[in-house]
Order: structure tokens, then C-alpha cells, then sequence
């Protein structure tokens, strides 16, 4: 994020400064490990996602201040309600999940 609190993409290699959310300083320079974001089209949920009770809208407003998000909702089914995407890819690492 940038001192305003909006998700900024910065090229490799460049050194990048750690806002606080509220933009009142800075945490100093960020360190990141290299990662692989292994879920298959991630910024678009209606192709190799699999989606039980739940709609999209699209055209919200994402972390990167373009309206390209999708908002998920719950419908009026009964039950659980999810969204999941296959994986086959090494189960040995370590994962973690985010979302915005």
C-alpha cells in the first residue's frame, strides 16, 4: 500500500516502503519472500471456481482503486455456501490464503 492506503503495483527489484494503514508513517522498508499465487485465474471467479449458494457481482471497487473486484453474496438458499477451486499441485509446502 501507498501513503494514501491504495494497493500500488512496483516493478521488481525495487525497494518498497510499508505504510501504516492510516497513512500517519511508515513501518520502514518491506521484505517480502518470493511466492507463487497458485490459484488458477484468482481475479476472475467465474471460470475455474466452483461456487455453491453464493452470486458475483461484478465491477467493485478493488484494493488497486480499479472497479474490477467481484463482490460475493451469499444467496437464499439453506446450507452452506462456498467457493472453492481444485488443486493438484505439491501438498508438502506451506500455503497461505488472502483475500481483499
Amino acid at each position: 500500500m501507498d501513503s494514501t492506503g491504495v494497493v500500488k503495483s512496483v516493478a521488481a527489484n525495487i525497494a518498497r516502503v510499508h505504510y501504516l494503514p492510516d497513512g500517519s508513517g511508515d513501518y520502514g522498508l518491506l521484505i517480502e519472500p518470493a511466492a507463487t499465487n497458485v490459484c488458477l485465474q484468482s481475479e476472475d471467479t467465474a471460470t475455474t471456481w466452483t461456487n455453491t449458494g453464493v452470486a458475483f457481482s461484478s465491477s467493485v471497487l478493488a484494493p488497486d482503486n480499479n472497479y474490477t473486484a467481484d463482490e460475493l453474496k451469499v444467496d437464499a438458499s439453506t446450507g452452506n455456501h462456498w467457493i472453492e477451486q481444485a488443486y493438484t499441485g505439491s501438498t508438502t509446502n506451506n500455503f497461505c490464503a488472502s483475500v481483499f
